[in-house]
């Protein structure tokens, strides 16, 4: 859960703000930040060198999000080496500290990052910051993006507030914390939010999407059925007579179907010979807006052939085998 504290805050009473929440039954754990976590650009500063740095290095933009101790432990990221921000340390001494994640530290072009030095700020009186610690990487935003440099710095009082709650307790655990929110907050609402909803929204045109998709599939299954299942009434209309006649030479029922399902089969065929090259080019294009995306494999394509050809075989076989089973005597009477 995620929520914003409003208002002028007195951050005298932040830690007690804090140490409150945390005591709230169902409580796992409480930190704060600033900005969103799932927006890159609200953290975006430049002013980061370190030795070895190309000499415009220092231009280059980085999310660089201010957090509190157990900020880490809250969201669930992994630590690969070092430690994180403590409270059992002082805020001067954590303020001087950053930690990393594994893509800095392959741009970086270092093996041991842990104690290195790091200088951010203004050129002419950079503050030293030392790596305390390096987490796996994460996805600081949208999976259109690859995950790249983060630099996660210390802020021991920040305005937007980050809960881990014990599974089942939400209920009872949002009553206490809009109580003790009025308390320290008079006047304003309690607006929360939930991180996986805001992960979710990321995402909200791909799931439009895919639900339009299912709508459109279900209409283009329906209409060339439809299609070609009048098309075979008429073809069996038309060639009744021919029909009739092969009967009397001695075609059996699957002769008859196996005639008249011919001439579809090869339209069909000719139809996957073109869709699939233009769908594959299609699901690549899309494909390409995502830096983590699926493999596409042949036989996705050809498994969707195939079951393009079953539901051809099955559509135009109630017509032809229908006519199939009709006596000869029927289609000649009037000959």
């Amino acid at each position: 859960m995620i929520f914003e504290r409003q208002g002028r805050i007195n951050w005298n009473n932040h830690e007690t703000f804090m140490s409150t929440l945390k005591s709230i039954p169902g409580v796992i754990s409480a930190s704060c930040m600033n900005g969103s976590i799932l927006d890159p650009e609200e953290t975006m500063h430049r002013g980061f060198s370190w030795e070895g740095q190309l000499p415009d290095g220092r231009q280059i933009r980085f999310p660089s999000p201010r957090f509190s101790h157990e900020f880490i432990e809250t969201i669930g990221i992994e630590m690969k080496a070092g430690r994180s921000f403590l409270g059992s340390y002082t805020e001067q001494e954590e303020e001087s500290k950053i930690i990393v994640n594994e893509s800095a530290v392959r741009m970086m072009g270092v093996n041991d990052p842990v104690g290195r030095i790091i200088y951010y700020g203004p050129e002419h009186s950079p503050k030293e910051k030392q790596i305390i610690g390096v987490v796996k990487d994460f996805h600081f935003g949208s999976l259109h993006a690859k995950v790249g440099p983060v630099f996660l710095m210390y802020g021991p009082r920040e305005k937007d507030v980050v809960v881990k709650l014990r599974a089942g307790s939400e209920r009872a655990v949002i009553e206490s914390l809009s109580s003790i929110y009025e308390k320290f907050h008079s006047g304003y609402p309690f607006e929360f939010k939930f991180l996986d909803e805001d992960y979710q929204a990321l995402y909200a045109s791909e799931n439009k999407m895919a639900v339009l998709s299912k709508y459109f599939a279900a209409i283009a299954l329906i209409i060339p059925c439809l299609g070609l299942l009048g098309l075979a009434a008429f073809t069996v209309q038309t060639r009744r007579k021919e029909i009739g006649i092969r009967k009397v030479l001695g075609a059996t029922e699957g002769n008859i179907v196996r005639l008249l399902s011919a001439d579809f089969t090869k339209l069909v065929l000719l139809a996957i010979t073109i869709g699939l090259p233009l769908s594959y080019l299609f699901a690549m294009k899309w494909l390409e807006n995502f830096s983590y995306r699926i493999e596409l494999k042949w036989w996705f394509f050809a498994a969707a052939g195939f079951a393009a050809l079953l539901m051809t075989w099955f559509t135009i076989g109630l017509q032809t085998l229908k006519a199939a089973r009709v006596r000869a005597t029927k289609y000649l009477q009037n000959e």
